[in-house]
């Protein structure tokens, strides 16, 4: 039996209107990204504090580019919705927002409840969370806001104990807190659900105490890579399943031992940027979840820094109406219709016999008077008979 559209890795196949308005509105597991889709960092030390913002588009390999610029120079960390992105957590409260598909500085947010740097952030559709932190001693405070608002964050909940420079990565309806360091370095992995509001619950652990780790998630797995522990950097990945609860298994190496760098990513791949060996690096290096194994280099930040703050517009399969979508997603043969393909204006003629059977299909644009147009081929021939909606053709015969 055919697979049902939509399949978040696999496009193609049957369309089932109840579950593309099911995954669409409910679910949030609608793919939005793509070939542009772009992963990006901003702030960080270098070693002074950098407002660097810079990107790299995610399904291919090569050197940031630039963006724009932080309003000051920061240590920050990032969530995106896969329209905006935030940065947050810094020696202020203050929280710059940008849009990620365009070029430019970015703009006042609103402001975390209180002042604070090493926080862990992650996003679905709806809201961005900042959790853990310093502000003159560790903090345990976990803020939120809707991402496509503007204001000031306020309250959801608190992690177990304070603690600082924590990971953070999502799935649509969860968030983990990685390691961190409360009064010394921890393996602690906590979580919370991003539609209610209350205390971090535990998850599992790390294999080994570390902070300063960078996170990435497909929305499915959560790839918990690098870290200081005690006092060694490390170069171990490792993953855990948000779905469920436990303890986070090997997954690969990176390139090389550090701590302070970050992750973003898309529905197959992640990238983690920056960081300290101790010197800090300019490096990006990717892994491919399906895969497994080592991270691969990508390129070159423009800027080496660590304590980076990264986002991507793609992360986790997220909901995103209206984002643009790859052509696959127009049609279930990954041909690309003309506009008005997606609001029911296609007519397409299939089979029949002239005198022998005929396998092609051909289209037309109902609104318009024009010959047809070849859409591909069916996978016998025949005589047939066709019907289109805005979603679906089912043939018949």
């Amino acid at each position: 039996m055919a697979t049902s559209y939509p399949n978040r890795r696999k496009p193609g196949g049957i369309w089932k209107t109840s579950d593309i308005t099911k995954n669409l509105k409910t679910e949030g597991t609608f793919p939005i990204g793509g070939e542009g889709s772009r992963a990006m960092w901003a702030g960080g030390q270098s070693p002074s504090n950098s407002d660097v913002m810079e990107y790299v588009t995610i399904q291919t390999t090569g050197n940031g580019t630039d963006f724009g610029n932080l309003i000051a120079g920061m240590v920050k960390t990032g969530t995106s919705d896969g329209t905006r992105a935030l940065f947050g957590g810094s020696d202020n409260t203050y929280v710059d927002y940008i849009y990620m598909m365009t070029l430019g500085n970015a703009a006042d947010f609103g402001n975390l409840s209180e002042q604070r740097y090493g926080v862990a952030g992650a996003n679905n559709n709806t809201r961005s969370i900042f959790g853990g932190g310093h502000n003159g001693a560790r903090t345990d405070r976990i803020d939120y806001q809707t991402t496509a608002s503007l204001g000031d964050f306020i309250d959801f909940g608190n992690l177990s104990v304070a603690r600082f420079s924590p990971s953070g990565s999502s799935s649509p309806t969860r968030m983990i807190f990685a390691g961190g360091e409360e009064s010394s370095r921890v393996n602690t992995i906590e979580f919370v659900e991003f539609s209610t509001l209350g205390d971090a619950v535990d998850f599992g652990d790390l294999p080994s105490i570390a902070e300063f780790t960078g996170s990435v998630s497909d929305g499915i797995r959560s790839f918990i890579a690098g870290g200081q522990a005690s006092p060694a950097f490390q170069n171990s990945i490792s993953q855990i399943y948000i779905g469920s609860k436990g303890n986070s298994t090997d997954f690969g190496d990176l390139t090389a031992a550090k701590s302070g760098l970050a992750g973003a990513g898309d529905l197959t791949r992640g990238l983690y940027g920056g960081g300290t060996t101790p010197s800090k690096q300019n490096v990006i290096e990717y892994i491919t979840y399906a895969a497994g194994g080592n991270g691969t280099d990508f390129g070159d930040l423009t800027v080496a820094r660590d304590r980076v703050g990264a986002a991507s517009n793609a992360h986790g399969g997220l909901t995103q109406v209206g984002y643009p979508r790859m052509p696959e997603l127009y049609s279930p043969t990954g041909k690309v219709l003309p506009r008005g393909a997606a609001s029911g204006d296609i007519a397409v003629v299939a089979g029949g016999n002239s005198p022998s059977n005929m396998t092609q299909i051909d289209f037309i644009q109902i609104s318009s008077l024009s010959n047809s147009t070849d859409f591909g081929t069916l996978s016998r021939g025949g005589g047939m008979s066709g019907l289109s909606s805005a979603t679906r053709l089912v043939q018949a015969g």
